[in-house]
């Protein structure tokens, strides 16, 4: 079982098959690169957001005029509802940048020997990762049109939402340890 996790968070690293662990160390590393593919992901996401916003601001906010000074508020609001989106986003990334490592002592040395508990941090690794892929994917996914329209942005909202969930987990995780 823990091999065809190990598969499937290797095919999503885009690395291949990963070795199980063999040694604390390792652990580490192995946490620190899954945490550094999932946080590139979630920045990858906010920036094409960003560059979303951009867009908008640039094709569907009139510039100011005598006679409107002002935009349009539900442009406006749009515009913020990406500006958070991006903000989220870029939160998200940092939280699993400064996510707690695994501590290296007996308690990993224990976890490496305890498959049951491994698979656990393998599938915790896929939870985290999964999620910011997912991101990415509806941030590119994001037009101007959906921007504008109700609820065209809950996709990236609700893989926001699983990203921060897995994050809470890893965390529980590593605290439970």
């Amino acid at each position: 079982m823990a091999q065809d996790t190990a598969a499937r968070l290797g095919r999503l690293l885009g690395i291949g098959p990963i070795r199980l662990f063999d040694s604390a160390a390792q652990l580490r590393d192995h946490d620190l690169l899954v945490r550094a593919q999932a946080a590139q992901r979630l920045g990858a996401a906010a920036n094409a957001v960003r560059d979303l916003a951009a867009r908008y601001r640039l094709e569907r906010i009139p510039p100011a005029t005598r006679e409107a000074p002002f935009p349009p508020a539900e442009r406006m609001a749009a515009l913020r509802g990406l500006e958070e989106r991006t903000q989220r986003l870029q939160d998200i990334a940092a939280r699993v940048r400064s996510a707690q490592l695994p501590a290296q002592d007996l308690v990993w040395e224990r976890l490496r020997t305890a498959m049951v508990e491994y698979e656990l941090l393998l599938e915790g690794d896929l939870a985290l990762l999964a999620p910011c892929q997912r991101c990415l994917e509806a941030a590119l996914a994001l037009t101007l049109d959906a921007a504008d329209r109700a609820g065209g942005l809950d996709d990236l909202d609700r893989t926001q939402s699983e990203a921060e969930r897995a994050l809470t987990a890893r965390s529980a995780l590593l605290s439970a340890s």
